[in-house]
Protein backbone atom coordinates (compact mmCIF):
# COMPACT_ATOMS: atom_id res chain seq x y z
CA UNK A 1 0.00 0.00 0.00
CA UNK A 2 3.32 2.39 -0.53
CA UNK A 3 2.24 5.27 -1.75
CA UNK A 4 -1.91 4.48 -2.15
CA UNK A 5 -3.76 6.26 0.92
CA UNK A 6 -7.03 5.89 1.61
CA UNK A 7 -9.82 8.39 -0.39
CA UNK A 8 -10.88 10.26 2.86
CA UNK A 9 -7.29 11.20 3.39
CA UNK A 10 -5.58 11.95 0.00
CA UNK A 11 -9.02 13.17 -1.52
CA UNK A 12 -11.73 12.31 -4.22
CA UNK A 13 -9.79 9.09 -5.84
CA UNK A 14 -10.77 6.11 -4.10
CA UNK A 15 -7.75 3.36 -4.20
CA UNK A 16 -10.04 0.69 -2.84
CA UNK A 17 -13.40 0.63 -5.01
CA UNK A 18 -14.20 1.99 -8.98
CA UNK A 19 -16.80 4.09 -7.78
CA UNK A 20 -16.69 7.55 -7.62
CA UNK A 21 -19.60 8.92 -6.22
CA UNK A 22 -19.52 9.59 -2.32
CA UNK A 23 -23.34 7.44 -2.08
CA UNK A 24 -21.55 4.70 -3.48
CA UNK A 25 -18.03 4.13 -2.03
CA UNK A 26 -19.00 5.30 1.68
CA UNK A 27 -20.70 1.83 2.45
CA UNK A 28 -17.81 -0.23 0.77
CA UNK A 29 -14.76 1.67 3.27
CA UNK A 30 -15.65 -0.90 6.26
CA UNK A 31 -14.41 -4.02 4.38
CA UNK A 32 -11.74 -1.68 2.70
CA UNK A 33 -7.72 -2.70 3.29
CA UNK A 34 -6.88 1.32 2.82
CA UNK A 35 -9.79 1.98 4.81
CA UNK A 36 -8.23 -0.30 7.55
CA UNK A 37 -5.32 0.51 7.35
CA UNK A 38 -5.57 4.32 7.83
CA UNK A 39 -7.60 3.58 10.69
CA UNK A 40 -4.77 1.70 12.20
CA UNK A 41 -2.07 4.39 11.57
CA UNK A 42 -4.01 7.27 12.05
CA UNK A 43 -5.99 5.81 15.47
CA UNK A 44 -8.87 7.83 17.03
CA UNK A 45 -7.51 10.76 14.82
CA UNK A 46 -8.70 9.36 11.84
CA UNK A 47 -11.93 8.26 13.68
CA UNK A 48 -12.90 12.04 14.64
CA UNK A 49 -11.64 13.04 11.03
CA UNK A 50 -14.65 11.02 9.31
CA UNK A 51 -17.26 12.38 11.54
CA UNK A 52 -16.38 14.86 11.14
CA UNK A 53 -16.02 14.98 7.27
CA UNK A 54 -19.41 13.15 7.16
CA UNK A 55 -21.49 15.61 9.16
CA UNK A 56 -19.76 18.74 6.90
CA UNK A 57 -21.25 17.04 3.87
CA UNK A 58 -24.64 17.93 2.78
CA UNK A 59 -27.87 16.50 3.30
CA UNK A 60 -28.41 15.75 0.09
CA UNK A 61 -25.04 13.92 -0.26
CA UNK A 62 -26.31 11.70 2.64
CA UNK A 63 -28.98 9.11 1.44
CA UNK A 64 -31.14 6.50 3.51
CA UNK A 65 -28.86 4.16 1.75
CA UNK A 66 -25.82 5.11 4.12
CA UNK A 67 -27.65 4.76 6.96
CA UNK A 68 -26.37 1.36 7.47
CA UNK A 69 -22.46 2.20 7.04
CA UNK A 70 -23.42 4.60 9.82
CA UNK A 71 -24.77 1.76 12.29
CA UNK A 72 -22.03 -0.15 11.75
CA UNK A 73 -19.18 2.56 11.67
CA UNK A 74 -20.89 3.98 15.07
CA UNK A 75 -21.45 0.33 16.24
CA UNK A 76 -17.32 -0.04 15.44
CA UNK A 77 -16.78 3.43 17.08
CA UNK A 78 -18.46 2.77 19.97
CA UNK A 79 -16.75 -0.88 20.85
CA UNK A 80 -13.82 1.05 20.22
CA UNK A 81 -14.74 3.80 22.70
CA UNK A 82 -16.07 1.21 25.43
CA UNK A 83 -12.75 -0.40 24.89
CA UNK A 84 -10.37 3.04 25.15
CA UNK A 85 -12.42 3.82 28.29
CA UNK A 86 -12.23 0.60 30.03
CA UNK A 87 -8.66 0.51 29.43
CA UNK A 88 -8.64 4.08 30.84
CA UNK A 89 -10.69 3.14 33.76
CA UNK A 90 -8.46 -0.53 34.24
CA UNK A 91 -5.39 1.96 34.12
CA UNK A 92 -6.94 4.39 36.96
CA UNK A 93 -7.13 1.36 39.16
CA UNK A 94 -3.85 0.48 38.66
CA UNK A 95 -2.83 3.90 39.70
CA UNK A 96 -4.34 3.71 42.50
CA UNK A 97 -3.21 0.06 43.42
CA UNK A 98 0.25 1.54 42.88
CA UNK A 99 -0.43 4.43 45.18
CA UNK A 100 -1.93 2.04 48.34
CA UNK A 101 0.16 -0.79 48.08
CA UNK A 102 3.47 1.75 47.48
CA UNK A 103 4.81 -0.37 44.32
CA UNK A 104 5.15 0.79 40.90
CA UNK A 105 6.55 -0.32 37.27
CA UNK A 106 9.40 0.38 35.23
CA UNK A 107 11.64 -0.33 32.20
CA UNK A 108 15.12 -0.10 31.57
CA UNK A 109 16.45 0.37 28.01
CA UNK A 110 19.85 -1.33 28.17
CA UNK A 111 20.75 0.65 24.70
CA UNK A 112 19.90 4.27 25.70
CA UNK A 113 20.34 3.52 29.49
CA UNK A 114 16.79 5.20 30.12
CA UNK A 115 14.45 4.24 32.82
CA UNK A 116 10.82 4.99 32.17
CA UNK A 117 8.12 4.29 35.29
CA UNK A 118 4.88 4.43 36.13
CA UNK A 119 3.09 7.18 38.51
CA UNK A 120 3.65 4.73 41.52
CA UNK A 121 7.65 4.18 40.59
CA UNK A 122 7.80 7.91 40.04
CA UNK A 123 6.53 8.99 43.27
CA UNK A 124 8.85 5.84 45.17
CA UNK A 125 11.87 7.96 44.01
CA UNK A 126 10.34 11.34 45.04
CA UNK A 127 10.01 12.49 41.28
CA UNK A 128 7.92 14.01 39.18
CA UNK A 129 8.11 12.34 36.06
CA UNK A 130 8.89 8.17 35.54
CA UNK A 131 11.66 9.16 33.37
CA UNK A 132 15.55 9.06 34.75
CA UNK A 133 18.87 7.75 33.16
CA UNK A 134 20.18 4.94 34.87
CA UNK A 135 23.08 6.84 36.25
CA UNK A 136 20.81 9.35 37.57
CA UNK A 137 19.52 5.80 39.73
CA UNK A 138 22.70 4.82 40.78
CA UNK A 139 23.99 8.48 41.83
CA UNK A 140 20.60 7.69 44.18
CA UNK A 141 21.21 4.48 45.86
CA UNK A 142 23.27 4.58 48.83
CA UNK A 143 26.70 3.72 48.32
CA UNK A 144 26.43 0.61 50.80
CA UNK A 145 24.12 -1.17 48.50
CA UNK A 146 25.25 0.42 45.02
CA UNK A 147 27.41 -2.58 44.06
CA UNK A 148 25.13 -5.09 44.29
CA UNK A 149 23.22 -2.94 41.76
CA UNK A 150 25.65 -2.83 39.69
CA UNK A 151 26.63 -6.55 39.91
CA UNK A 152 23.08 -7.45 38.63
CA UNK A 153 23.48 -8.45 34.80
CA UNK A 154 26.96 -11.16 36.36
CA UNK A 155 25.77 -11.65 39.50
CA UNK A 156 22.48 -13.16 37.86
CA UNK A 157 24.18 -14.54 34.80
CA UNK A 158 23.29 -14.91 31.09
CA UNK A 159 20.57 -17.11 31.57
CA UNK A 160 18.77 -15.70 34.67
CA UNK A 161 15.36 -14.64 33.11
CA UNK A 162 14.68 -12.66 36.72
CA UNK A 163 16.36 -10.95 39.85
CA UNK A 164 15.29 -9.51 43.18
CA UNK A 165 16.94 -7.27 45.04
CA UNK A 166 16.82 -4.77 48.02
CA UNK A 167 18.53 -1.28 48.34
CA UNK A 168 18.38 1.72 50.03
CA UNK A 169 17.92 5.34 47.80
CA UNK A 170 18.73 8.70 48.61
CA UNK A 171 15.77 11.02 47.43
CA UNK A 172 15.91 14.77 46.57
CA UNK A 173 14.08 15.27 49.65
CA UNK A 174 17.21 13.70 51.84
CA UNK A 175 14.39 10.95 52.79
CA UNK A 176 16.04 7.63 52.53
CA UNK A 177 13.59 4.56 51.56
CA UNK A 178 14.22 1.09 51.02
CA UNK A 179 12.96 -0.31 48.39
CA UNK A 180 12.36 -4.29 46.53
CA UNK A 181 13.41 -4.68 42.87
CA UNK A 182 11.90 -7.64 40.95
CA UNK A 183 13.38 -7.40 37.25
CA UNK A 184 12.71 -9.49 33.80
CA UNK A 185 15.59 -9.36 31.63
CA UNK A 186 14.71 -9.32 28.10
CA UNK A 187 17.21 -10.63 25.60
CA UNK A 188 17.08 -10.70 21.67
CA UNK A 189 17.23 -14.07 19.68
CA UNK A 190 21.33 -14.15 20.19
CA UNK A 191 20.96 -14.03 23.62
CA UNK A 192 21.84 -10.22 24.15
CA UNK A 193 19.99 -8.09 26.90
CA UNK A 194 17.73 -5.47 25.12
CA UNK A 195 15.68 -5.09 28.14
CA UNK A 196 15.01 -5.38 31.77
CA UNK A 197 11.83 -4.43 32.87
CA UNK A 198 9.56 -4.81 36.56
CA UNK A 199 8.65 -3.64 39.95
CA UNK A 200 9.37 -1.31 42.87
CA UNK A 201 7.99 -1.45 46.19
CA UNK A 202 8.48 0.94 48.88
CA UNK A 203 9.31 -1.43 51.87
CA UNK A 204 10.30 1.22 54.47
CA UNK A 205 7.64 0.79 55.94
CA UNK A 206 7.55 -2.41 56.59
CA UNK A 207 11.39 -2.59 57.31
CA UNK A 208 10.95 -0.36 60.45
CA UNK A 209 7.90 -2.65 61.67
CA UNK A 210 10.17 -5.20 61.68
CA UNK A 211 12.80 -3.35 63.71
CA UNK A 212 10.32 -2.41 65.87
CA UNK A 213 8.66 -5.79 66.49
CA UNK A 214 12.67 -7.18 66.72
CA UNK A 215 13.22 -4.47 69.60
CA UNK A 216 9.34 -5.42 71.05
CA UNK A 217 10.77 -9.16 71.14
CA UNK A 218 13.96 -8.30 72.46
CA UNK A 219 12.44 -6.95 74.80
CA UNK A 220 10.10 -9.34 76.21
CA UNK A 221 12.51 -11.97 76.02
CA UNK A 222 14.86 -9.72 78.32
CA UNK A 223 11.92 -9.29 80.73
CA UNK A 224 10.99 -13.34 80.67
CA UNK A 225 15.01 -13.79 81.74
CA UNK A 226 14.65 -11.48 84.34
CA UNK A 227 11.44 -13.06 85.63
CA UNK A 228 13.18 -16.41 85.30
CA UNK A 229 15.92 -15.03 87.60
CA UNK A 230 13.44 -13.63 89.89
CA UNK A 231 11.85 -17.09 90.82
CA UNK A 232 15.22 -18.80 90.90
CA UNK A 233 16.85 -16.58 93.84
CA UNK A 234 15.99 -18.89 96.43
CA UNK A 235 17.53 -22.06 94.33
CA UNK A 236 20.72 -19.29 93.32
CA UNK A 237 20.91 -18.52 96.79
CA UNK A 238 20.99 -22.12 97.66
CA UNK A 239 23.40 -23.14 94.77
CA UNK A 240 25.90 -20.65 96.08
CA UNK A 241 25.72 -20.72 99.46
CA UNK A 242 26.99 -24.38 99.31
CA UNK A 243 30.08 -24.33 98.11
CA UNK A 244 30.50 -20.62 100.43
CA UNK A 245 29.94 -23.21 103.62
CA UNK A 246 32.73 -25.57 101.77
CA UNK A 247 35.14 -22.77 101.81
CA UNK A 248 33.98 -21.66 105.26
CA UNK A 249 34.78 -25.35 107.03
CA UNK A 250 37.78 -25.59 105.15
CA UNK A 251 39.52 -22.50 106.71
CA UNK A 252 37.72 -23.22 109.80
CA UNK A 253 39.49 -26.47 109.68
CA UNK A 254 43.09 -24.73 108.16
CA UNK A 255 42.65 -22.45 111.61
CA UNK A 256 41.91 -25.31 113.86
CA UNK A 257 44.59 -27.55 112.89
CA UNK A 258 47.17 -24.61 112.33
CA UNK A 259 46.75 -23.67 116.05
CA UNK A 260 47.71 -27.40 117.26
CA UNK A 261 50.63 -27.03 114.97
CA UNK A 262 49.32 -30.40 113.36
CA UNK A 263 48.94 -28.54 110.15
CA UNK A 264 50.73 -30.74 107.18
CA UNK A 265 51.29 -29.60 103.85
CA UNK A 266 49.57 -32.54 102.22
CA UNK A 267 46.57 -31.36 103.72
CA UNK A 268 46.84 -27.68 103.63
CA UNK A 269 47.08 -28.47 100.01
CA UNK A 270 44.27 -30.88 99.91
CA UNK A 271 41.93 -27.76 102.13
CA UNK A 272 43.34 -25.49 99.12
CA UNK A 273 42.52 -27.48 96.81
CA UNK A 274 38.47 -28.00 97.98
CA UNK A 275 38.62 -24.10 98.54
CA UNK A 276 39.44 -23.11 95.00
CA UNK A 277 37.02 -25.87 93.71
CA UNK A 278 34.29 -24.01 95.83
CA UNK A 279 35.24 -20.71 94.42
CA UNK A 280 35.78 -22.39 90.83
CA UNK A 281 32.17 -23.14 91.24
CA UNK A 282 30.80 -19.67 92.69
CA UNK A 283 32.19 -17.98 89.60
CA UNK A 284 30.83 -20.70 87.11
CA UNK A 285 27.13 -20.05 88.65
CA UNK A 286 27.57 -15.76 88.82
CA UNK A 287 28.97 -15.47 85.67
CA UNK A 288 26.34 -17.50 83.75
CA UNK A 289 23.54 -15.21 85.82
CA UNK A 290 25.65 -12.52 84.55
CA UNK A 291 25.82 -13.82 80.82
CA UNK A 292 22.15 -14.83 80.64
CA UNK A 293 20.66 -11.68 82.29
CA UNK A 294 22.86 -9.22 79.75
CA UNK A 295 20.76 -7.89 77.31
CA UNK A 296 22.84 -8.39 73.77
CA UNK A 297 21.96 -8.40 70.70
CA UNK A 298 21.06 -11.95 69.59
CA UNK A 299 23.52 -14.00 67.85
CA UNK A 300 22.96 -17.06 65.78
CA UNK A 301 25.82 -19.36 65.31
CA UNK A 302 26.69 -22.98 66.37
CA UNK A 303 25.00 -24.30 69.09
CA UNK A 304 25.49 -27.91 71.02
CA UNK A 305 22.00 -28.14 71.83
CA UNK A 306 22.58 -30.58 75.38
CA UNK A 307 25.40 -28.28 77.04
CA UNK A 308 22.10 -25.41 76.74
CA UNK A 309 19.94 -27.69 78.79
CA UNK A 310 22.43 -28.50 81.20
CA UNK A 311 23.09 -24.40 81.55
CA UNK A 312 19.25 -24.55 82.36
CA UNK A 313 19.88 -27.32 85.13
CA UNK A 314 23.08 -25.23 86.28
CA UNK A 315 20.20 -22.48 86.83
CA UNK A 316 17.28 -24.42 88.51
CA UNK A 317 18.60 -27.62 89.76
CA UNK A 318 19.15 -26.71 93.00
CA UNK A 319 15.60 -25.16 93.16
CA UNK A 320 14.43 -28.06 91.48
CA UNK A 321 15.98 -30.55 94.27
CA UNK A 322 15.28 -28.45 97.37
CA UNK A 323 11.23 -28.98 96.04
CA UNK A 324 12.06 -32.69 96.47
CA UNK A 325 11.53 -33.54 92.13
CA UNK A 326 13.69 -36.56 91.39
CA UNK A 327 15.63 -35.60 88.05
CA UNK A 328 16.45 -37.72 85.18
CA UNK A 329 18.63 -37.07 82.41
CA UNK A 330 19.27 -38.82 79.33
CA UNK A 331 20.86 -36.69 76.85
CA UNK A 332 22.21 -37.81 73.03
CA UNK A 333 25.57 -38.87 73.36
CA UNK A 334 26.15 -37.48 70.01
CA UNK A 335 27.72 -34.39 69.28
CA UNK A 336 25.65 -32.62 66.60
CA UNK A 337 25.02 -29.23 66.39
CA UNK A 338 22.45 -26.74 65.18
CA UNK A 339 22.26 -23.02 64.41
CA UNK A 340 21.09 -21.06 67.04
CA UNK A 341 20.91 -18.62 70.26
CA UNK A 342 22.17 -20.20 73.09
CA UNK A 343 20.46 -18.33 75.66
CA UNK A 344 17.25 -18.59 73.70
CA UNK A 345 17.36 -22.16 73.57
CA UNK A 346 18.72 -21.94 77.43
CA UNK A 347 15.00 -19.72 78.08
CA UNK A 348 12.85 -22.20 76.59
CA UNK A 349 13.99 -25.45 78.19
CA UNK A 350 13.89 -22.79 81.83
CA UNK A 351 10.29 -22.26 81.11
CA UNK A 352 9.19 -25.99 80.23
CA UNK A 353 10.88 -26.99 82.99
CA UNK A 354 9.71 -24.49 85.44
CA UNK A 355 5.67 -25.31 83.84
CA UNK A 356 6.50 -29.01 84.94
CA UNK A 357 7.46 -28.05 88.46
CA UNK A 358 4.46 -26.10 89.02
CA UNK A 359 2.17 -28.61 87.53
CA UNK A 360 3.68 -31.32 89.70
CA UNK A 361 3.08 -29.16 92.87
CA UNK A 362 -0.39 -28.64 91.88
CA UNK A 363 -0.41 -32.77 91.82
CA UNK A 364 1.37 -33.06 94.92
CA UNK A 365 -1.04 -30.71 96.74
CA UNK A 366 -4.26 -32.92 95.24
CA UNK A 367 -2.59 -35.92 96.33
CA UNK A 368 -1.66 -34.72 99.87
CA UNK A 369 -5.64 -34.01 100.03
CA UNK A 370 -6.27 -37.44 98.69
CA UNK A 371 -3.66 -38.86 100.79
CA UNK A 372 -2.22 -40.89 97.66
CA UNK A 373 1.65 -41.25 97.72
CA UNK A 374 2.84 -39.36 94.94
CA UNK A 375 6.56 -38.31 93.86
CA UNK A 376 7.49 -35.95 91.75
CA UNK A 377 8.84 -36.94 88.78
CA UNK A 378 11.17 -34.75 85.99
CA UNK A 379 12.96 -36.15 82.62
CA UNK A 380 14.52 -34.47 80.16
CA UNK A 381 15.86 -36.43 77.40
CA UNK A 382 17.21 -35.51 74.05
CA UNK A 383 18.47 -37.91 70.39
CA UNK A 384 18.80 -37.57 67.01
CA UNK A 385 15.96 -38.57 64.08
CA UNK A 386 15.64 -37.61 60.71
CA UNK A 387 18.07 -34.63 60.89
CA UNK A 388 16.79 -33.37 63.68
CA UNK A 389 17.41 -33.43 67.16
CA UNK A 390 14.48 -34.07 69.92
CA UNK A 391 14.50 -33.10 72.85
CA UNK A 392 11.65 -34.42 75.28
CA UNK A 393 10.17 -32.86 78.89
CA UNK A 394 8.20 -35.40 80.54
CA UNK A 395 6.73 -35.03 83.82
CA UNK A 396 4.25 -36.92 85.85
CA UNK A 397 2.19 -33.48 86.94
CA UNK A 398 -1.53 -32.37 86.69
CA UNK A 399 -1.28 -32.36 83.32
CA UNK A 400 -3.65 -30.36 80.50
CA UNK A 401 -7.20 -30.97 79.45
CA UNK A 402 -7.85 -30.36 75.74
CA UNK A 403 -9.03 -26.92 76.17
CA UNK A 404 -6.03 -26.02 78.06
CA UNK A 405 -3.40 -27.46 75.35
CA UNK A 406 -5.68 -25.48 72.91
CA UNK A 407 -4.86 -22.10 74.37
CA UNK A 408 -1.30 -23.22 75.47
CA UNK A 409 0.49 -20.68 73.41
CA UNK A 410 -1.42 -18.04 73.27
CA UNK A 411 -0.38 -14.82 75.05
CA UNK A 412 -1.66 -13.93 78.47
CA UNK A 413 -3.02 -17.45 78.87
CA UNK A 414 -2.16 -19.08 82.24
CA UNK A 415 -4.02 -21.36 84.69
CA UNK A 416 -2.14 -20.37 87.63
CA UNK A 417 -3.62 -18.35 90.17
CA UNK A 418 -3.04 -14.17 89.69
CA UNK A 419 0.39 -13.37 90.83
CA UNK A 420 1.81 -16.47 89.84
CA UNK A 421 2.12 -16.04 86.01
CA UNK A 422 2.06 -13.58 83.23
CA UNK A 423 0.95 -16.12 80.50
CA UNK A 424 3.74 -15.65 78.26
CA UNK A 425 5.94 -18.33 79.05
CA UNK A 426 4.80 -20.59 76.37
CA UNK A 427 4.19 -17.95 73.86
CA UNK A 428 7.43 -16.79 74.22
CA UNK A 429 8.53 -20.59 73.57
CA UNK A 430 6.65 -20.86 70.46
CA UNK A 431 8.33 -17.50 69.15
CA UNK A 432 11.90 -18.53 70.24
CA UNK A 433 11.02 -21.77 68.72
CA UNK A 434 9.65 -20.58 65.16
CA UNK A 435 12.94 -18.46 65.17
CA UNK A 436 14.95 -21.48 65.10
CA UNK A 437 12.67 -23.13 62.59
CA UNK A 438 11.67 -25.53 65.70
CA UNK A 439 8.63 -27.39 66.31
CA UNK A 440 6.81 -28.24 69.25
CA UNK A 441 4.05 -30.33 70.33
CA UNK A 442 2.23 -30.95 73.41
CA UNK A 443 1.10 -34.73 74.82
CA UNK A 444 -0.59 -34.64 77.97
CA UNK A 445 -3.64 -36.14 79.62
CA UNK A 446 -5.29 -34.49 83.24
CA UNK A 447 -3.75 -35.81 86.26
CA UNK A 448 -1.56 -38.03 84.51
CA UNK A 449 1.09 -35.46 83.23
CA UNK A 450 2.69 -34.17 80.16
CA UNK A 451 5.31 -34.70 77.52
CA UNK A 452 6.31 -31.54 75.60
CA UNK A 453 8.70 -32.99 72.02
CA UNK A 454 10.82 -29.98 70.61
CA UNK A 455 12.40 -30.90 67.24
CA UNK A 456 15.17 -28.77 66.16
CA UNK A 457 16.62 -29.14 62.83
CA UNK A 458 20.36 -29.77 63.05
CA UNK A 459 23.14 -27.85 61.35
CA UNK A 460 23.92 -29.54 57.63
Amino acid sequence: MTGRACWLIAGTICNGVAQDSFEQKLPLCLNCEFFSHARREAGPAFDRNLIQFILERPKDEIPVTLMAFFHEFFGVLENSIAQTIGLRHLHEQFEAAEQLGNFGSWEHEIHTGEITGSKGAAAIFGLPHGVLTYEALLAMVIPEDRAALLQVPERFGHQAASYNLEYRILRSDAAIRTVQVIGKFVRDKAGKLIKIMGSIQDMTAVREHERALAQSQTLLFQTAKLASLGEMSAGLAHEINQPLTGIALAVQMIELLKSRNILTDVELKNLLKKINTSIERCDRIVKHVRAFARQDELKFERVHVDSTIESAFLLMGQALRIQDIEITQNLSTQERLIKGEAFQLEQVWINLIGNSRDAMEEMAIESRTAQVPYTKKLTISSKVEDAHILVEVSDNGIGMTENVKKKAFEPFFTTKPVGKGTGLGMSITHGILQAHHATIEIQSESKKGTTITVRIPLLQ
